[in-house]
């Protein structure tokens, strides 16, 4: 990345403010050194945690696999929402940070022009109005992710509700049965 900017025209310096090059750099780097590993061990154990219960539950009673296949195509289709929903919002998310980049690397730079004409005032509001926006983004980006969340926790309580009273059904059945079937041989 740092060689492909080396290399880049002026052009691109001109189209591109430097507060979205520094927020790639700095976005970018964070991502694959914090997340990426966090978010990949979260993933396996979520996965095997995962295969291991709908395992035991289909072992237990078979019948559990019919509910789990329609289960798993209602997760799959709100996988499938939520991640066009949080590309834009990320998207957004970070163009609201470049400004705020962007807006701090040009008041650095021209620091002794903002003093000389007094207008620290104006940049201060400009920088707030700038922040604002980033945390109202960010704040969106953190609701969605909460909004799956609670969608996913309430899918799970129906479906471990419904489980548990079908097992509880079929073992009812199961003892009825075996109660007229005693009934019967006497």
């Amino acid at each position: 990345m740092l060689e492909s900017i080396f290399r880049a025209p002026m052009l691109f310096f001109d189209r591109n403010p430097i507060g979205r090059i520094l927020n790639h750099f700095s976005k970018d780097i964070g991502h694959m050194d914090d997340l990426l590993p966090l978010t990949f061990l979260d993933f396996i154990q979520t996965f095997l945690l995962v295969i291991g219960v709908v395992g035991v539950m289909v072992a237990a009673i078979p019948w559990i696999a019919i509910a789990v296949i329609p289960l798993g195509i209602l997760f799959f289709v709100l996988q499938q929402y939520f991640l066009q929903t949080s590309r834009d919002v990320k998207c957004l998310e970070c163009t609201t940070r470049s400004l705020v980049f962007s807006h701090l690397a040009s008041s650095l730079r021209g620091l002794w022009t903002i003093w000389a004409y007094k207008a620290e005032q104006k940049f201060q509001e400009l920088f707030d109005a700038h922040q604002d926006l980033h945390s109202e983004a960010w704040f969106l980006l953190l609701t969605t992710s909460q909004w799956l969340s609670v969608y996913l926790d309430v899918i799970c309580a129906i479906f471990v509700t419904i489980v548990s009273f079908g097992a509880l059904l079929l073992v009812e059945c199961k003892y009825k049965c075996e109660c007229l079937w005693y009934i019967y041989i006497l």
